[in-house]
């Protein structure tokens, strides 16, 4: 218990993110992402709670407020195998919930970037295995219409704080069928 605390009190601030790209579809190219990721704290916002929960926050007497919460901006550079080399930025929100003691991460919507739109998926901490001193394991999942993202998280800390995090996706389905190895590295 208080992992998820921990980990997510730990996510502020600015990581470099380095990201391999692996795909297995000739019609989706493979590649590296190089750029930043910034955990902004901000006030607490009730945006696709309702549609989890199915009553927003505030309407339930025994709610105790909304989770804390992050919005989480990437930016950098995606240069794919076949040469092709573009921008690439990414938004998501960050929520933490005390009562839960859970971390949920959550699309925005594509007309307001700010604003969490639904569910991505909530990470479920791992108890630790024998003598891993590496850290703490996660992992979580999403279902979007016939393709599962399955994501698995290694989060390394250096005292009482994030030195290192990894993120890893494996997504199959008709439309997609892909792994991505992500490493975020807190910036000096």
């Amino acid at each position: 218990r208080f992992v998820a605390k921990a980990v997510f009190r730990s996510l502020l601030g600015t990581w470099s993110l380095e990201r391999s790209l692996t795909s297995r579809l000739p019609t989706h190219p493979s590649g590296h992402f190089s750029g930043t990721a910034r955990f902004l704290l901000r006030d607490k916002t009730a945006d696709g709670l309702k549609c989890v929960s199915g009553s927003a926050p505030g309407e339930d007497p025994e709610d105790e407020g909304l989770a804390t919460e992050y919005l989480y901006i990437e930016d950098g550079e995606f240069r794919a195998d076949n040469g092709l080399v573009f921008r690439a930025t990414r938004r998501y929100v960050w929520r933490y919930d005390e009562k839960k003691d859970c971390i949920s991460v959550w699309f925005v919507k594509t007309d307001d970037a700010k604003r969490a739109d639904y569910l991505f998926h909530e990470i479920e901490f791992l108890p630790p295995k024998g003598d891993d001193a590496r850290g703490w394991k996660a992992q979580a999942g999403h279902l979007c219409i016939d393709d599962f993202y399955n994501v698995n998280y290694d989060f390394t800390f250096q005292s009482v704080n994030l030195k290192e995090w990894n993120i890893g996706y494996t997504v199959n389905g008709p439309k997609k069928d892909y792994t991505i190895a992500g490493v975020y590295r807190r910036q000096t």
